[in-house]
């Protein structure tokens, strides 16, 4: 069999066998842990408690999303907790299934390298199973942040704002992308955005009225403060300040194996200092293309700021790597359409393919991975991509 016939038959027959496998898997997935949680504080938002940010009925876990996304999960609770979970994985593939009709779009010839295709794919399943096993929500927000950037791209504003909004409204993070265009100059679509932020995030207030500044307090103390006042240095925490937490301090790593991972003994409030100095170069580093008039590189930049939504956070988990996909395909079709895959300036991409795809524990056994993950080889890993979609950026014609 000629080579390509073999990989136009995978392409063709892979996405159905992938979508009956779904399927089935949905039925475990829609008794996440995670889920449970949305749907219990949805309950509460149902109830109108004053702190609908308590521990839940189903999952005995506190939620730390915003109003908002308790009152979209409101809809789902007159369902049963199963039904209503499998509604939730029916959603995210649907989402899943448009992202990848829509991507082509963002080539000039409306092609993706099938190389690169599956090479992201393998540099990102493991969090996107991960996603789904627990019922997280970080696959909605990487397709809305995808949509967003479409949709943009088809000057459909309106619609595109909603999206980005969306996902703001549940992980504030995605912010980023608001500030990225407001560097950009693009005064109209960040208005837009803007206007469409303050009014989904007002629609709880008619349901809440004047309690509604005390519902926003405790998402503050919850989410926000209680999450700087924690060292959260445990192995699963994959974020930037995970990893300073446990290089420079003698914090726990949570895990028997492994329980200090330090190289210095500075104080808690030391390395958060450090942490924010390193946070404003990170935003830095995903902001300052938006200064450069080179509307072809926007999509790579684009990667930057996914990536840098993705390890600033306080508390980063594995699902959360959902994020890498886009940014990485882009890296690696670039790579492949301009056949440099073997150059010294592709070795960046390849670096973080290892560590993100090859420290999982079903390919290098769980301790193996818990070491892996004590030393934030994952954090290591985005920081690469960050580094290679830079290096991409800095040397690339205005």
């Amino acid at each position: 069999m000629p080579k390509g016939n073999f990989w136009n038959n995978v392409n063709k027959y892979f996405p159905w066998v992938l979508l009956i496998a779904s399927l089935i898997f949905g039925y475990k997935c829609a008794k996440g842990n995670d889920f449970l949680s949305y749907y219990d504080v949805g309950l509460n938002f149902r109830a109108l408690l004053d702190n609908i940010y308590i521990s839940g009925k189903y999952s005995g876990m506190l939620n730390h999303y915003p109003p908002l996304f308790a009152m979209l999960m409101v809809p789902l609770t007159f369902l049963p907790p199963l039904a209503a979970g499998y509604v939730f994985f029916l959603a995210k593939l649907a989402c899943v299934i448009c992202v990848l009709k829509i991507l082509p779009e963002f080539f000039e010839d409306k092609k993706i390298p099938a190389v690169a295709f599956w090479l992201a794919f393998l540099i990102s399943f493991r969090f996107i199973l991960d996603d789904f096993k627990l019922g997280q929500v970080n696959t909605f927000l990487t397709a809305f942040l995808i949509f967003a950037i479409y949709l943009k791209n088809k000057n459909q504003f309106w619609f595109s704002a909603l999206f980005l909004s969306l996902a703001i409204s549940i992980k504030i993070f995605p912010g980023l992308f608001l500030a990225y265009f407001l560097f950009k100059k693009e005064f109209k679509y960040t208005g837009i955005c803007v206007f469409t932020l303050l009014v989904l995030n007002l629609l709880p207030a008619l349901f809440y009225t004047s309690r509604y500044p005390s519902l926003l307090t405790h998402f503050v103390n919850e989410s926000i403060l209680n999450a700087a006042a924690d060292p959260n240095s445990g192995i699963a925490n994959q974020s930037i300040y995970g990893m300073l937490m446990r290089y420079l301090g003698v914090n726990p790593t949570d895990t028997g194996e492994i329980k200090l991972v330090n190289f210095a003994s500075f104080s808690f409030e030391k390395i958060k200092l450090i942490y924010y100095a390193f946070s404003l170069l990170f935003i830095s580093l995903a902001l300052a293309p938006a200064l450069k008039k080179n509307k072809s590189s926007d999509i790579y930049a684009l990667g930057n700021v996914f990536l840098v939504c993705l390890i600033l956070p306080m508390v980063v988990r594995k699902s959360n790597f959902v994020f890498v996909y886009f940014p990485a395909l882009m890296l690696f079709a670039q790579m492949f359409k301009a056949k440099t895959q073997k150059s010294i300036k592709a070795l960046l991409l390849w670096l973080p393919f290892v560590l993100l795809t090859f420290t999982a524990d079903g390919v290098i056994g769980r301790k193996l991975s818990n070491l892996a993950e004590a030393f934030s080889a994952l954090t290591i890993g985005v920081i690469f991509l960050i580094v290679a979609n830079s290096v991409n950026l800095f040397t690339s014609k205005k």
